[in-house]
């Protein structure tokens, strides 16, 4: 007898096989064992036995699916343009699902906000709960371009003529953690879509400590940045928002742009376990977090004992 095909089915498959087989042995023992048995309570015992051997088999089957499911879902910082089949099904997307979605992009679908993830149908809302502090989405080239060219357009020369001379252009300045959309929009290659952009970002850190950040805005190229580089100050570098990282929460903690919703959960959860930080090379040493990314964070940290 070939065993062959018995063994490439799958666990679940031959626990099925052999549970079928069990019973068939049960029907034909069945009456000899009720001839033979003296007691009645005995044979009631054995039939108890083999339920519970059948049940068992079944539950461990379920926990070890359940195991399974949860073992392959992995999560990681992804930007969805550019995720391979594989990586979705890591993600927790069947095969089947992580087709749809390459589908989608094969047909000249581009994810530009996170929000976009869910127009494919096959996303479902636990889903996209579950990956959206993982999302990071890379501008396209053509993208960055586009913006900036209109950033540089005829209308930037129409404003500059009505608010400010050449001689008043060359000589103007702003203080990048003071300054409003008004004022940035004043300067050269800055219109309102970018100045609405470096106002939102200054928000979200809490406010600049350093210059080079202002790089750090989408759309703003090393180019640009350059040539705006002359007109920008930063007259007290201490004049921004502090995080005190001793007594702040996970959710509020993964809202500054340098921690990710896995960095901020790694960082509250050590702190929880081995007690208040007191200086940055305790943070640096923690397992898990982007060690270059999380640095840029350093600045904006208070490391006061919690009360």
């Amino acid at each position: 007898m070939d065993f062959k095909p018995i063994f490439s089915l799958t666990r679940k498959e031959r626990s099925a096989f052999f549970i079928i087989i069990l019973l068939i042995i049960i029907s034909f023992i069945a009456p000899w064992l009720y001839r033979n048995m003296r007691k009645s309570q005995d044979m009631e015992v054995f039939i108890e036995y083999l339920k519970d051997s059948v049940a068992e088999i079944e539950e461990e089957e379920v926990e070890e699916q359940l195991y399974s499911d949860k073992k392959e879902i992995q999560y990681f910082d992804f930007d969805p343009n550019t995720l391979s089949r594989q990586e979705w099904v890591r993600l927790g997307l069947s095969e089947a699902q992580a087709d749809v979605v390459l589908y989608y992009q094969e047909r000249g679908g581009r994810f530009r906000d996170k929000e976009d993830l869910k127009k494919v149908y096959v996303i479902s809302d636990e889903f996209y709960i579950a990956v959206e502090p993982y999302i990071q989405i890379i501008p396209g080239k053509e993208e960055i371009e586009k913006e900036n060219k209109f950033e540089r357009s005829g209308n930037f020369e129409k404003k500059t003529t009505e608010n400010t001379s050449k001689k008043d252009e060359a000589d103007y300045k702003i203080n990048i953690n003071a300054a409003d959309t008004t004022e940035w929009k004043k300067i050269r290659g800055i219109g309102p879509v970018l100045s609405q952009r470096i106002i939102n970002f200054k928000k979200a850190l809490g406010g600049f400590y350093s210059i080079d950040q202002i790089k750090e805005v989408y759309g703003i190229e090393e180019e640009l940045f350059q040539a705006i580089k002359p007109k920008l100050t930063l007259s007290d570098s201490n004049n921004y928002n502090k995080i005190d990282i001793n007594v702040i929460n996970e959710v509020e903690l993964a809202k500054h742009p340098y921690v990710n919703r896995k960095e901020a959960k790694i960082i509250v959860n050590y702190r929880m376990q081995h007690g208040d930080f007191e200086h940055f090379e305790e943070i640096r040493k923690i397992k898990g977090i982007n060690l270059e990314k999380v640095s840029k964070v350093f600045p904006y940290l208070s490391f006061k004992k919690a009360e």
